[in-house]
């Protein structure tokens, strides 16, 4: 399972009502948005290296703040991350504290969270994942949503990321805004940790738009928005 905001300039977010709300710009707000490793799927070890990306929501460069690392609720880690990151920029962050997955049939709950002091927005400060390490494997028989992340990697440029080691075969994705008019097609290409397209959107207005993929029979969507 994860749990993530998708973001643009603008960050959107889930309502209970079933409404989407839009927060406006900060000076100081950063968070983690992925775990770049470990990837889904496992074999795990006692000794994981977790690398997490990061994203500069705010209008201000950040630099010297600290990302703490959980695992099951327990606080594991506290290490700095001593780069700068520009607004509106991404970044990777690897612990040097590795972390137990190696308990075969348990679920282990990860987490990261950036501890920005004056952070002006702390609900995009945290990502979650669930990693299972099971005894045997079983094949997907669906896709799921949670493991379809969309993240810009420049101004409306944007990585289309879904995680699996299991392989569907041609899988293919297609952008779509809110009247159902396709706007964009390609393939994702497998690299046997995930399949991902990147889709340039410099030539769309700004909106909210919905990312499907499908290998002809089963299929994954989820929304973004662009600014």
């Amino acid at each position: 399972m994860v749990h993530c905001s998708i973001f643009s300039k603008y960050q959107l977010l889930d309502d209970p009502g079933g409404f989407l709300k839009f927060i406006a710009d900060k000076t100081n707000d950063v968070g983690v948005y992925n775990f770049a490793s470990p990837t889904l799927g496992g074999p795990y070890t006692n000794a994981e290296t977790v690398e997490v990306n990061l994203f500069n929501f705010g209008t201000a460069s950040q630099s010297n703040f600290n990302v703490e690392l959980r695992v099951d609720g327990s606080l594991v880690a506290t290490e700095m991350y001593t780069g700068t990151l520009a607004a509106d920029s991404s970044d990777t962050f690897t612990f040097t504290q590795t972390i137990d997955l190696s308990n075969p049939g348990q679920t282990y709950t990860v987490e990261a969270k950036t501890t920005l002091g004056g952070d002006e927005y702390t609900q995009n400060d945290q990502f979650e994942r669930e990693y299972s390490y099971e005894i045997l494997g079983t094949i997907d028989t669906s896709f799921s949503d949670t493991q379809l992340l969309i993240y810009p990697i420049s101004d409306k440029v944007y990585e289309i990321n879904y995680s699996t080691t299991v392989d569907y075969g041609d899988v293919t994705y297609r952008v779509v805004n809110i009247l159902g008019q396709e706007i964009a097609r390609g393939d994702m290409t497998n690299d046997g940790l995930s399949y991902k397209a990147t889709v340039d959107m410099t030539a769309q207005s700004s909106g909210v738009y919905i990312v499907e993929l499908t290998n002809g029979t089963l299929k994954a969507s989820k929304k973004i928005f662009v600014r």
